[in-house]
């Protein structure tokens, strides 16, 4: 069910109410892009924006919860709806932060690629796999967390096709996945399949072609979220991909993730990339401190990535045509107000070659029992980090709270959105085209003047009834 956040409570129930019956094994739900706060805010207001959150701004524009924006009494009335109707349907979680177990009301969380487990797990509620290798919560929750890399799944040759009651609107921006993990080994991430080698689980390029072809041909789809953590890991899956692209009888447009300093060593990947389609690269620069990059595994220097983002807006043509963005982390190793303060001062000049920027604390938590960790989580004494006995995600170092950081990112976004300093950001600026901005708006106009018509809200809103009304009628 899309636009879950949008539609409120009420709506969702009539919706369980039409589609949950005796056969119905479990109703399962991904946090991965959920709408992220500080607070959980309820079905109801998850998108009841403050005048300050339109401006850009506030902390529930920009700081994240490790559960979902769903109060307790929402998820509550969602678990009775469900076990009224059939007491044997689970509700199951899945998602990147699914792995956090917050949610009493869940019954199963599923960790990492669920493409083999969800199969076994359905046939497990058939009484047809009493094998099935599980943990367990305190709680006695059910825990789907021995293949969290969906082990054996032909990914490779694996396609997805939308079926007519995904109800995807003509010429909508789509997702694609065309690959899965990373090549490196980030000291901060804890995605499934990281450290893998290059060129490995990248999708069948005639697969993609024949996605393409068929989207296009059913929605007249030419635009693209790519599902990749490194789009760009190696030149030769560049030209794989980009040689598919140009039999297409149409021209794709795309957002992905990018390594800026594999350009830096592979430049003949920014024509690649153009002459692909790209459209907006989101790097992952995480700081502009030279040590700091260093510790977590982002070690070109400062003054190279300032060269090789220039010479790609100025020398290569990217500047009217690909909108460059970062995210950066607050809290690495190393860092202070100080430091961050000098870095984000050069970054956040109109001169720095970046058009958009988020900031975010450093989100790890104490050692998980489940799924994937990372090195931070694993070692976290080792990098000077400890936790609030109180809190398993509020970290303390020598230099940091992780309140202390969350707050210095506020205040970043607030900035760089008063003097309308930031673009929009990544995803969002292939996918506001769905909502009828065309490129020039997005690629022109700051975030702020964006939001400031709050047409953004308005067709997102609009987008959520239409899609309940032929939804509800199926």
């Amino acid at each position: 069910m899309d636009h879950f956040l949008l539609l409120g409570l009420e709506r969702t129930l009539t919706i369980l109410d039409k589609f949950v019956g005796p056969e119905t094994l479990f109703v399962g739900f991904s946090t991965t892009f959920m709408n992220l706060s500080t607070e959980h805010v309820g079905l109801e207001k998850a998108f009841d924006f403050t005048e300050t959150t339109r401006e850009g701004g506030g902390a529930n524009a920009i700081n994240f919860t490790y559960g979902v924006p769903i109060t307790d009494s929402d998820l509550d009335a969602i678990r009775e709806k469900i076990i009224g109707i059939n007491p044997n349907t689970k509700l199951v979680m899945g998602g990147t932060k699914a792995d956090f177990l917050s949610q009493a009301q869940i019954d199963t969380f599923v960790i990492g690629y669920a493409d083999n487990v969800i199969v076994d797990y359905a046939k497990f509620l058939q009484g047809k796999n009493p094998f099935l290798q599980y943990s367990s919560t305190a709680r006695g929750q059910m825990i789907l967390d021995k293949d969290v890399n969906a082990t054996g799944h032909d990914f490779v040759n694996s396609q997805t096709e939308f079926h007519e009651t995904d109800l995807i609107r003509p010429e909508e921006v789509l997702p694609i996945e065309i690959s899965r993990g990373c090549i490196f080994r980030c000291k901060f991430c804890s995605f499934p399949l990281i450290g893998k080698k290059k060129n490995d689980h990248i999708k069948n390029k005639d697969i993609i072609y024949a996605e393409m072809m068929r989207n296009y041909e059913k929605f007249g789809t030419t635009k693209y979220v790519f599902a990749d953590d490194t789009y760009n890991e190696s030149v030769e899956k560049l030209a794989h991909f980009a040689e598919a692209f140009a039999r297409l009888p149409f021209k794709i447009e795309f957002v992905t993730y990018l390594r800026h300093d594999l350009i830096y060593r592979f430049p003949e990947m920014a024509d690649l990339l153009k002459e692909s389609g790209l459209k907006a690269g989101m790097f992952g620069l995480e700081t502009l401190n030279h040590a700091a990059g260093k510790i977590i595994g982002k070690g070109l220097h400062p003054d190279k990535t300032r060269e090789i983002l220039t010479w790609l807006r100025e020398d290569k043509g990217w500047k009217n045509n690909i909108l460059l963005s970062s995210g950066f982390i607050l809290g690495l190793p190393g860092e202070t107000r100080d430091t961050i303060s000098e870095w984000a001062e050069e970054l956040t000049s109109f001169k720095y070659p970046l058009d958009s920027f988020n900031f975010f604390a450093l989100a790890i938590g104490k050692p998980k029992k489940y799924g994937n960790k990372s090195e931070f989580e694993n070692n976290f004494k080792d990098y000077g980090y400890y936790f609030d006995p109180a809190k398993s995600t509020s970290w303390i170092n020598e230099h940091w709270r992780f309140e202390d950081a969350v707050y210095m990112a506020d205040v970043l976004h607030n900035y760089i959105h008063a003097i309308s300093r930031s673009k929009t950001h990544g995803f969002y600026s292939m996918m506001l085209q769905n909502f009828g901005y065309t490129w020039e708006d997005i690629h022109s106009n700051s975030w702020k003047e964006l939001i400031k018509r709050q047409d953004v809200f308005k067709h997102n809103i609009i987008r959520a009834d239409e899609y309940y009304d032929k939804l509800i009628k199926l």
